[in-house]
């Protein structure tokens, strides 16, 4: 592994710049509070942090939890939460409502519960509806977020030690680097990580080795920062869903399926605090059925120690027009000649 230092704009065959402005990662999570309102703070969905659906383009989910990560975080500093010792999110469940346009949002947190152990905060990105004096109160909530509150590096309480997570893959011997100029273009929020993954598979995306239906894949920050506690949710969300290890096409088969989130289940574990250079995301997928599927992920760090353990619940489905200006009749001669997607 000889070019973990060179970022994807180099490594990556075919890559292709965006025709707007890149945004940064600690930009495009930046809030600012909302005069007035408590808990209420202005955001800003960058273009380069969204990707495309059938009705156009919406903010990535990943990026979303992160937000919202941030967020709380932010909420509890300006709260009674610092006096109690709870600064940090413990485990945060996410749902999205609908598709998140990008451009202005508010961000909003309310306290549903407080108390010495832990404290329960809602937080909810929505429509940047105005806050002057007689305007329409009406808003729309895109993504929607529970989260426990405590402190990530409070010790005390009962533990138990566990062996490490392993065996895992050596970067340097087991695995190959994974590029994908189209997924790197029609989805920029996947080129924030560098990826590694176990090689002697098919595609780069599974291996024997690890099993159709899993897939280890070591991450590192594109931009060469160290993982801090908000990366976490978009790491969790750039792991390439596990369905397309069955497609001929790999990436290229989103063009025909829609695979939208339905929901982030994070439990924290520890914070990365800026001190880990690299993260394996562990997924395993139990089941597709009926249009639905899941991912089972463990972050681990190079110690074998956890992370983050993740749920992430998804729907797939054909897009009623397929990306990229694709011919619908085409592809309708193509599935009556046998050439179709199969799963």
């Amino acid at each position: 592994m000889t070019d973990a230092h060179i970022p994807n704009a180099e490594a990556t065959p075919g890559w292709r710049e965006l025709p707007f402005p890149k945004t940064s990662f600690d930009d495009a999570i930046k809030i600012a509070p909302v005069d007035g309102v408590a808990g209420l703070y202005k955001a800003f969905g960058p273009r380069d942090w969204s990707l495309p659906h059938d009705n156009g383009l919406s903010l990535h989910g990943g990026y979303l939890c992160s937000l919202l990560i941030s967020g709380s975080r932010e909420y509890a500093r300006a709260t009674g939460l610092v006096e109690l010792n709870q600064p940090d999110p413990l485990s945060m469940h996410v749902q999205f409502l609908d598709l998140a346009p990008q451009g202005p949002l508010h961000v909003r947190f309310t306290t549903l519960k407080s108390g010495s152990r832990s404290s329960v905060v809602q937080g909810e990105v929505c429509t940047a509806q105005s806050t002057t004096a007689g305007s329409d109160p009406r808003k729309k909530t895109y993504t929607l977020a529970i989260c426990t509150m405590g402190n990530l590096n409070d010790k005390s309480g009962i533990s138990l030690e566990l062996p490490p997570h392993g065996p895992l893959p050596s970067r340097e011997t087991d695995c190959v680097r994974w590029t994908d100029a189209f997924a790197f273009f029609t989805s920029p929020p996947t080129a924030a990580c560098r990826v590694y993954t176990p090689k002697g598979g098919p595609t780069p995306l599974w291996s024997p080795a690890v099993g159709q239906n899993r897939r280890d894949q070591w991450g590192k920050l594109d931009n060469g920062e160290n993982f801090r506690l908000e990366h976490l949710g978009l790491l969790a969300d750039i792991v390439a869903v596990i369905p397309i290890n069955y497609q001929r096409e790999g990436m290229k088969s989103l063009i025909k399926f829609n695979v939208p989130s339905v929901s982030l289940t994070f439990d924290f574990v520890q914070d990365p605090a800026g001190q880990k250079e690299w993260i394996l995301n562990r997924a395993t997928m139990n089941r597709l059925q009926n249009g639905r599927f899941d991912m089972d992920l463990l972050m681990i760090d190079e110690e074998g120690r956890l992370v983050a353990a993740i749920k992430h619940q998804s729907l797939m489905f054909e897009r009623k027009r397929h990306l990229g200006g694709q011919d619908q009749k085409e592809e309708e001669k193509k599935k009556k000649n046998g050439e179709g997607a199969r799963l």
